[in-house]
């Protein structure tokens, strides 16, 4: 690889616990059948005591179309390490090393990463008994005929501080709704399933279910709260993040917009911050009209202007779409606020982009 053409990562930081990387490279010459590798470090400050070292690769092949263009599957992988004199990481390796040290004090560590490639979203999950060891699925992205091809990856990466002490106490949170043990009131849905939990815990993380108990209600006579709204896979999740802070699994596309309302039903409003950091980044052409209804149904305001400007910069396209027919029969009032703003950065060229541009490939 020629330096030269080398382009810096580039840092956001959103806020204090959320940081967005922009890596953009040249891809190398690969077939289908061998992989190619690009890796790139990083380094991160939130204090004078507080950096995170980072390695970052993107395993990669391709096949070629008919056409001849040429359809790439990726791989992305993220390790914080103790320093750059380490070694970079065997992807392929996943036997129980610690990267970044023992967890003997207070030290700053990704909680959730996610990542778009050239538009693509994916989710990266921390693997196996690493600690510190992101890796995604693989994905597929056609890429235009630039030689060589270029890609540009944003990672979202959020953070949290963990302790032993802290570790300590969620992992015996936890553990009382993973064993069952001393529940003391039952959640019971239609498929007869049924799960157990602790009034304490959840009357101090959600004021809905510190109402539904303390209140003459009758949940709080029997103790039996019945859930017809919500699936079991989804409110298990719900329950899992009240008791540690965190889902059990990562994020995806399909479970943050219902575990978004399951949050706002319970008052929840951390994991319905991180259901929305989560979706911003997954705004595309195919989505943007999609997510745009639901973002105004949800009252999302930070994900329905994201979803606006998407639209708006790729009207042409998008105008074709069924959404967008959905969108004018069905909201018409949504409909009349796009067409507004796309009226009015017709006539103010000069003020097309006042905010962030939010051009995104398909």
């Amino acid at each position: 690889m020629d330096d030269t053409i080398k382009v810096p990562i580039t840092f956001e930081k959103v806020d204090d616990d959320l940081t967005c990387v922009k890596w953009t490279t040249w891809l190398n010459k690969t077939t289908s059948i061998c992989q190619a590798r690009e890796t790139e470090r990083f380094q991160l400050n939130h204090a004078p005591f507080d950096v995170c070292y980072f390695n970052v690769s993107c395993v990669y092949n391709f096949v070629v179309k008919d056409d001849g263009s040429r359809r790439y599957c990726f791989e992305i992988f993220l390790t914080q390490v103790k320093s750059f004199k380490m070694a970079t990481v065997n992807v392929n390796d996943t036997s129980p090393v610690s990267l970044i040290g023992p967890l003997d004090s207070h030290r700053r560590r990704p909680y959730a990463v996610w990542s778009t490639i050239n538009g693509n979203a994916i989710t990266l999950k921390e693997v196996g008994l690493r600690h510190g060891f992101w890796k995604s699925s693989k994905t597929y992205a056609s890429i235009a005929n630039l030689q060589p091809p270029l890609i540009s990856c944003l990672l979202w990466i959020k953070f949290k501080m963990f302790g032993v002490g802290e570790i300590s106490a969620l992992n015996h949170m936890a553990d009382l709704l993973a064993r069952q043990t001393h529940s003391d009131v039952q959640f019971c849905f239609g498929n007869g399933e049924k799960i157990g939990g602790h009034v304490a815990i959840l009357s101090a993380r959600s004021p809905v279910f510190a109402a539904m108990f303390q209140h003459d209600m009758q949940e709080s006579k029997t103790r039996k709260v019945v859930i017809e709204d919500i699936v079991p896979e989804i409110f298990k999740e719900l329950l899992h993040y009240i008791y540690s802070g965190r889902c059990s699994t990562p994020l995806t596309e399909g479970t943050a917009q219902p575990l978004f309302v399951a949050a706002d039903k319970y008052d929840i409003k951390d994991l319905k911050e991180d259901c929305v950091q989560y979706l911003l980044p997954c705004v595309t052409v195919k989505n943007a009209v999609e997510l745009l209804i639901w973002a105004d149904l949800q009252s999302i305001d930070k994900l329905k202007e994201a979803t606006l400007d998407c639209v708006i910069s790729n009207g042409k396209e998008i105008c074709h779409q069924e959404e967008w027919e959905k969108l004018m029969k069905s909201y018409p009032d949504l409909c009349l606020t796009v067409t507004r703003r796309m009226v009015d950065i017709a006539k103010f060229p000069s003020s097309k982009r006042s905010r962030t541009e939010f051009k995104v490939p398909g």
